[in-house]
């Protein structure tokens, strides 16, 4: 990764952060971040189906 900082404007005031990144770094760091929010979803998702109660139907229903 390469980082710079640039001042732009006449104020000289307003900097600029520039980050360049390789374009594998870049998927490489996507596919992390949506790894752990896969499984983030999973465990909530698990949870709350554990959580469920689902009630047994009447094998003998009264007519």
């Amino acid at each position: 990764m390469v980082y710079d900082d640039f001042v732009i404007g006449s104020d000289d005031n307003i900097p600029l952060h520039l980050h360049v990144l390789p374009a594998a770094s870049l998927i490489t760091d996507a596919k992390a971040r949506n790894r752990v929010f896969e499984e983030v979803l999973r465990f909530n998702m698990i949870q709350a189906a554990s959580a469920v109660v689902v009630p047994v139907p009447d094998p003998m229903p009264a007519k």
